[in-house]
């Protein structure tokens, strides 16, 4: 028993390391191809549209924040690029359609969905404004399913493109306070995985996915949530450059799946012990105590201030 298992292990690493290998050595080139990234203005999304734009890409923005919009656009055309922006509530479905098809007809394709828009509220679920929940399902998965509806079919025909879910490991753990937020980043984690498997069934290997899980990103929108113990040094709010960085990365490599830090995915390992069990280890490491010094979620929206 104990050999299968030495001689299982070895094979799975050599396979492994031979997958890695190959995908290093066939990175995709971005040069040349369009790029469209919602909540694209700021923050993340931002970092992304710079990190694409020195590959080679030509960008496209979809924000609500007509005043970013047009900085992130003068910022981008000081280096060289060719940007397109679009002012929409990608909360609302026929906009998101609308916009959509205005995209297509002015710039002609998208090569790279990068669906990162999102916002949160921080209270508890019988706290929040049920206006609020409607707002959150819209924006932080409602969004990717109708971008994707709406890009998907012209990279079916092409047999090429790429589609990056910027999701959360609050996809992966709960966290008080995060009811409603997680449940739309559990949803656009599954939403990811479902693609892929959809796309490989039906033998579409030129089309892509990335699904993006960091921790909280120093952007703002969680400001003051953070791991308060000993073991904060392995789960550090991260900048949000670092995760436009590596978001690139596995758009080159082809990665399916991006766990950021490196010691977030310890989750999966916890996984496996009783839910007494789980419960115990994160909140003796400190996770479910992440949310209690929260005052974020800086206005992403026109009315998120009255709504949260």
């Amino acid at each position: 028993m104990t050999s299968t298992l030495y001689y299982l292990m070895c094979v799975t690493l050599i396979l492994w390391v031979t997958f890695r290998l190959k995908r290093w050595a066939t990175q995709k080139n971005l040069k040349g191809e369009y790029a469209l990234i919602t909540g694209g203005a700021s923050g993340i999304g931002k970092w992304i549209a710079i990190k694409l734009a020195q590959e080679g890409a030509h960008i496209i923005l979809w924000d609500i924040d007509k005043e970013n919009l047009e900085r992130a656009k003068a910022e981008l055309e000081a280096r060289g690029v060719r940007v397109y922006i679009y002012q929409l509530d990608l909360s609302v479905h026929e906009e998101v359609k609308r916009i959509g098809q205005r995209t297509l007809e002015e710039v002609g394709r998208v090569d790279v969905l990068v669906n990162n828009v999102g916002i949160v509220s921080g209270r508890l679920l019988d706290e929040i404004p049920d206006q609020m929940i409607d707002k959150i399902l819209s924006v932080n998965i409602g969004s990717h399913i109708w971008t994707v509806k709406t890009f998907l079919p012209g990279m079916k025909r092409r047999n090429r493109g790429h589609i990056v879910t910027i999701s959360s490991m609050a996809g992966y753990v709960s966290v008080p306070k995060m009811t409603v937020y997680s449940a739309s980043k559990f949803a656009a984690v599954g939403f990811s995985e479902c693609l892929r498997v959809e796309l490989k069934k039906l033998h579409y290997d030129g089309v892509h996915t990335t699904c993006v899980c960091p921790f909280y990103v120093n952007t703002g929108m969680f400001e003051g949530a953070k791991l308060n113990t000993l073991f904060s040094f392995l789960l550090p709010v991260l900048e949000p450059e670092h995760v436009a960085s590596k978001t690139i990365s596995a758009i080159k490599k082809k990665d399916e799946v991006v766990i950021l830090p490196t010691a977030a995915k310890l989750v999966f390992l916890i996984r496996f012990f009783p839910v007494p069990v789980q419960d115990w280890i994160l909140s003796f490491v400190g996770i479910y105590d992440t949310m209690d010094a929260f005052n974020g979620s800086r206005p992403i929206h026109k009315d998120e201030k009255t709504l949260n």
